[in-house]
């Protein structure tokens, strides 16, 4: 469960309860538990490795598309992991956080639910 470069920290954005920066991990102080965190964030970190970082970070920015893809990615590993009340993430809630302002897609719940059921 562990991994090397994670750091538990009080200083994320509000609404954030974990990131990825590059190869290192930080996670908000009380989620040192949250397993689905962790493994969302180190598929972040594998989506960086595998774009030499720099490509992930622009991507990520600018190109919708590829946003979209990250945070399929990392919703559907998070949701195969408990958190840290034991409980796994459901679709639903999975979509809707996708769905929801943070990640700038334009995109509905229901729209949410189809990218993540599909990969």
């Amino acid at each position: 469960m562990t991994y090397p470069l994670t750091f538990f920290t009080s200083n994320l954005p509000a609404g954030t309860n974990g990131q990825a920066r590059g190869p290192v991990i930080l996670i908000r102080k009380g989620y040192e538990s949250d397993r689905g965190l962790l493994e969302h964030e180190k598929e972040h970190v594998w989506q960086s490795v595998s774009t030499l970082f720099i490509g992930h970070a622009l991507l990520y920015l600018f190109v919708r598309r590829y946003r979209l893809w990250a945070e399929v990615k990392a919703y559907n590993v998070q949701r195969a992991y408990p958190d840290r009340h034991d409980k796994y993430l459901s679709l639903n809630d999975a979509a809707a956080r996708l769905a929801g302002p943070k990640y700038k897609l334009n995109i509905t719940i229901e729209q949410a639910k189809e990218y993540l059921q599909n990969g």
